[in-house]
């Protein structure tokens, strides 16, 4: 799979005609290649992709904690109130 910005990779400067044609017959698509323009950028892209799942994660998590908190203290508010009501 071709995934360089450049969409005529024949005209790029960094693959050979043959390259090129090896490319364009491959089907499957587990061959990616990048010109080094784009490979700098596919690869800040990838680091940005893995930090935002980071982040996603811990945000879960601190959700997840948040509503255990929520119900753990409506539920000792609950208990408490069927003590006084005793």
């Amino acid at each position: 799979m071709l995934v360089c910005r450049i969409n005529v990779l024949i005209s790029c400067p960094e693959i050979t005609t043959c390259e090129y044609e090896v490319f364009m017959r491959h089907k499957i698509g587990s061959i990616h290649w990048y010109c080094a323009t784009c490979n700098i950028k596919s690869m800040e892209l990838l680091r940005l992709v893995f930090g935002l799942q980071n982040r996603l994660q811990k945000a879960e998590h601190e959700l997840d904690s948040m509503k255990r908190d929520t119900f753990e203290k409506k539920f000792e508010s609950e208990h408490l109130a069927v003590r006084d009501d005793m």
